[in-house]
């Protein structure tokens, strides 16, 4: 028999991962489109690129905490379809 606290502790952990990883999709994303000229509005160089990649990381948690793209959603669902099948199998 599984444990009610232990389920609700999965899942909690379980939707954190996924809103971390949307985070992530929307940071990568954020890097692309970011400006990369040479005359560098974030700095120039390695310090530029870790700038750039900063503000990204920040927008992308941001973006993801407010609700994101919606990819967190069907994450979650995904993980209850396949958690509700393992209980039944």
């Amino acid at each position: 028999m599984i444990d009610a606290a232990a389920t609700t502790s999965r899942d909690i952990r379980s939707a954190d991962a996924t809103q971390k990883f949307e985070a992530f999709i929307i940071q990568s994303s954020l890097e692309a489109i970011l400006p990369k000229s040479e005359g560098g509005f974030f700095g120039r160089g390695t310090a530029g690129d870790v700038w750039r990649s900063m503000i990204a990381e920040q927008i992308g948690d941001q973006i993801a905490k407010a609700g994101g793209l919606g990819l967190r959603k069907l994450l979650d669902h995904d993980l209850a379809l396949r958690a509700e099948r393992t209980k039944t199998s």
